[in-house]
């Protein structure tokens, strides 16, 4: 797949989610050169861990470079969250702390410069002063864009019991 110039990046993204499913996407762009920007698990895996330590340090600034800035949040229930509401009114919120978090079970499809990730995340912590314990199944969608790799959506549902 090539990079278009008038696609906006949320074009790109539906049109790359479109070509998941099918053999034409071996290969995709990074936008830089119209060369192909292949993305390992190696790269995928780093990127995972360091997203997953930023948020146990409530290192934002860290979690804004890893995300997309259309990067959208869609919960079990239904809610669609974006980038700024992760990186203010949860993670960077004062009354959010997270005491242990552990990500597992993680399973990566690559296909060109972007990689579909699930995994299996538990947390617990507190948020305006109520306990939090999440167990929940995730998916990820990341994208290499001009060398960095990034994650531009995440859907997450509770394992209920």
């Amino acid at each position: 797949m090539r990079h278009h110039a008038g696609l906006t990046r949320g074009s790109r993204l539906l049109l790359a989610a479109a070509c998941l499913g099918t053999l034409g996407c071996a290969a995709a762009s990074d936008g830089s050169n119209g060369e192909a920007a292949e993305l390992s698990t190696a790269e995928v895996l780093a990127t995972l861990q360091a997203l997953d330590e930023a948020v146990r340090q409530k290192d934002t600034a860290t979690i804004a470079g890893i995300l997309t800035d259309d990067y959208t949040y869609l919960s079990s229930r239904g809610g669609v969250r974006s980038r700024d509401w992760l990186l203010r009114d949860l993670l960077g919120h004062p009354s959010y702390r997270l005491d242990h978090s552990e990500r597992g079970e993680v399973q990566v499809s690559l296909y060109g410069a972007t990689a579909v990730v699930s995994s299996r995340w538990r947390g617990e912590g507190t948020y305006n002063g109520e306990p939090v314990r999440d167990d929940q199944r995730c998916s990820l969608v990341m994208v290499k864009d001009a060398g960095r790799v990034r994650v531009a959506m995440e859907h997450c549902t509770q394992i209920v019991p």
